[in-house]
C-alpha cells in the first residue's frame, strides 16, 4: 500500500495530521523572537587604551606590548591582534570556539588592571565584548531596465 492509496482510504485521519502540523508551526513561529537587526555576540574582546597626543611608536611601546604581555598567561585565546595609532591602542582577543567569555572577560579585567607601568597621562583601558548587528536578509535586484523599475 502506497502513501496515494492510503491518504484516499483514510482522509480523516491525513487531515488532522495536517491540522496538527499547520498549528505546531503556528505556535512555533509565534514563540520565535524576531528582530529586524539582532545581536549577534562574538566571540572576541577588545581593550582599548587611550593616550592623548603620544605618536604610535610611543603608544605601542608603553601599551600594546605591555596587554600583549599580559595576555600570554591567559587561556582560552586563539588569535590577538593589535594596532597602535596616534592617541589610542586597541588589542583585538579572538577566543577559541566553546570558550566562556564572560569568565574570560573577568579574568581579562584582573590581568589588565594588575598592570602597573603604564604612563600616568593614559586612560584606563576599556574592556568590550565585542557584539555586531547585522540584517537578517538582504535582497538584491538587477536586469537590464532602469533603475526606477527596479525600485
Amino acid at each position: 500500500m502506497n502513501i496515494v492509496q492510503f491518504s484516499i482510504r483514510n482522509s480523516l485521519i491525513v487531515n488532522l495530521f495536517l491540522i496538527i502540523i499547520v498549528v505546531v508551526g503556528v505556535l512555533s513561529w509565534n514563540s520565535m523572537p524576531q528582530e529586524m537587526f539582532p545581536n549577534i555576540a562574538l566571540d572576541r574582546v577588545r581593550v582599548t587604551t587611550e593616550y592623548q597626543g603620544a605618536p604610535p611608536e610611543e603608544i605601542e611601546k608603553q601599551i600594546t606590548i605591555l596587554v600583549e604581555e599580559e595576555l600570554e598567561s591567559l587561556a582560552d585565546i586563539d588569535i590577538v591582534t593589535s594596532e597602535s595609532a596616534e592617541g589610542l591602542s586597541k588589542v583585538e582577543i579572538k577566543l577559541k570556539p566553546d570558550s566562556d567569555v564572560d569568565d574570560f572577560v573577568r579574568e581579562l579585567r584582573a590581568v589588565i588592571d594588575a598592570i602597573e607601568d603604564f604612563p600616568q597621562q593614559a586612560d584606563p583601558p576599556v574592556i568590550n565584548r565585542l557584539k555586531t548587528r547585522f540584517p537578517v536578509i538582504s535582497v538584491t535586484l538587477f536586469g537590464d531596465t532602469e533603475l526606477g523599475t527596479l525600485f
